[in-house]
């Protein structure tokens, strides 16, 4: 299968396609309305709830927005983020959005969200409106966060450990 076919047969399954997906597929975080989705050796995540994968839209809008000083990005706001930054804004920004509501820092320890609908819910219950969502406290998350560390290259010369 190429890769355009996977991308139609992928939009085909996942019409609702999770906000949250780079996110939810480096282990960052998980939901009540999650459906994990297997093509072609792949994996896909979806939302089973569309008015929740709208709230969840939205909110991830206003995190790309307001972090576009943070990531140091001059683009057009329409562009695509490269993957790093995506993750840092998804996983960064959920982490940032609890610690916010809860007034303590997050530790590597407390990473993982374990329900990101629930999540933003609770924050609207707490601050009305996702215009007001403490911001400036998220953005500061979300500059601080660090994804899984990089691999080691191997050096010409080196042999490869599998040999």
């Amino acid at each position: 299968m190429d890769e355009n076919e996977y991308r139609a047969i992928y939009r085909t399954m996942n019409p609702f396609a999770c906000p949250f997906q780079k996110a939810v597929l480096a282990r960052r975080c998980e939901c009540e309305y999650l459906r994990h989705l297997h093509i072609a050796e792949r994996e896909g995540a979806a939302c089973r709830l569309p008015s929740a994968r709208e709230t969840c839209v939205k909110f991830l809008d206003l995190l790309r927005r307001n972090a576009r000083f943070a990531l140091h990005l001059v683009a057009s706001p329409t562009v695509a983020l490269p993957h790093g930054k995506e993750i840092k804004v998804q996983a960064g920004g959920l982490r940032g959005l609890a610690s916010a509501m809860t007034g303590t820092t997050t530790s590597k320890d407390s990473a993982k969200i374990e329900n990101v609908h629930a999540l933003i819910r609770d924050a609207l219950e707490m601050y009305g409106d996702m215009e007001r969502f403490p911001y400036q406290e998220i953005v500061k998350e979300i500059a601080h966060f660090e994804g899984r560390a990089s691999r080691r290259r191997r050096q010409d010369g080196e042999k490869d450990r599998s040999e």
